[in-house]
């Protein structure tokens, strides 16, 4: 069916539309199209397109997997090359913190405008929130003396 204007209803089916055209030319490629947000008005939308490309690392998770491309998130990337910089570690990654009595994951750090809030967390209900970084750090400990794992704050260099 032909798109007659741009609404919340058709944009999420043609998301998936999306990601089927362009699943041979990832697996050719060696790489994965991440469509990000999309804004739109009645006869226009615009959104983010990222290529990420494959490492030796995700080529294991690749053929480990049966052939389906895995590739981590920008968010992921992300945390995994710049959690040094706030004294945290890949380990932290998927731990649960805690934000005014309600836990969260840690999911990683946002990709572009990150000097306030450079970390995303997700919620009990699926919601993707953006959290300072001694926010984290705080509820990382707050967690870790609850749950009795022994989380020591950032390391010092």
């Amino acid at each position: 069916m032909k798109i007659k204007q741009f609404n919340r209803d058709n944009l999420p089916e043609l998301r998936k539309e999306f990601k089927e055209a362009v699943k041979e030319l990832e697996q050719r490629r060696g790489i994965l199209f991440e469509l990000g947000r999309i804004t739109f008005g009645d006869s226009e939308a615009r959104g983010k397109l990222s290529m990420l490309v494959q490492t030796p690392a995700s080529q294991a998770q690749y053929f480990a997997n049966g052939g389906n491309l895995i590739v981590d998130p920008p968010e992921v990337i992300r945390f995994k090359n710049h959690c040094g910089i706030y004294g945290l570690t890949v380990s932290d990654l998927y731990k649960t913190f805690l934000m005014n009595g309600t836990r969260y994951k840690l999911a990683g750090m946002r990709v572009g405008h990150t000097k306030h809030y450079p970390f995303v967390g997700v919620g009990p209900g699926g919601g993707r929130y953006r959290f300072r970084a001694q926010s984290v750090i705080d509820g990382l400990a707050k967690f870790a003396a609850i749950d009795g794992t022994g989380f020591k704050g950032p390391k010092a260099y």
